[in-house]
């Protein structure tokens, strides 16, 4: 664009001299050196406009390599860190399935306390249902001997006094 815009002034330029050295030939001289100054000073916007062009070529070509070596650093990171981030979601998955397994075995465990407990509690009251009847069959053997003996030998003991 800026070159076809350079181009249509030198144009221009050089039909205003070509036309105004037939109208004006008395000052061709004089017109000849501006037309001269011109066009040097449009070499030198040229040149220097030509070389801004160059100079922002390579800087753009500068920040397209470092936008590539950004955009692959980033791939690499977001690679690591994805890597990362599923290593901790697998650690925790057998975190959790350690945990869900100790919980299994504390309520097993607590289940098979309960049990125990429960039939030793039974067993404790079978044992004292059973000694309380030893107790009672042994006091009562106790009496019968007690009234045996004193049929047998005639005489009558109570409380303890003959």
């Amino acid at each position: 664009m800026w070159l076809g815009v350079i181009l249509s002034f030198l144009l221009f330029s050089w039909n205003g001299y070509v036309f105004g050295l037939a109208t004006h030939s008395s000052n061709g001289e004089v017109i000849e050196t501006d037309i001269n100054k011109e066009v040097n000073v449009m070499k030198s916007n040229y040149h220097e406009l030509l070389k801004r062009v160059i100079l922002n070529e390579n800087e753009l070509s500068i920040l397209k390599s470092q936008k590539q070596y950004l955009g692959s650093e980033l791939e690499n990171i977001r690679r690591h860190y994805s890597c990362q981030i599923d290593e901790i979601q697998e650690r925790n998955l057998q975190i959790r399935d350690e945990l869900h397994k100790s919980k299994l075995k504390l309520v097993t465990a607590r289940d098979s306390i309960n049990t125990k407990m429960q039939e030793l509690s039974h067993t404790a009251d079978l044992l004292d249902k059973k000694n309380l009847m030893l107790e009672n069959t042994e006091k009562q053997r106790s009496e019968e001997n007690l009234k045996t003996s004193v049929n047998e030998s005639g005489t009558c003991i109570e409380n303890n006094v003959w």
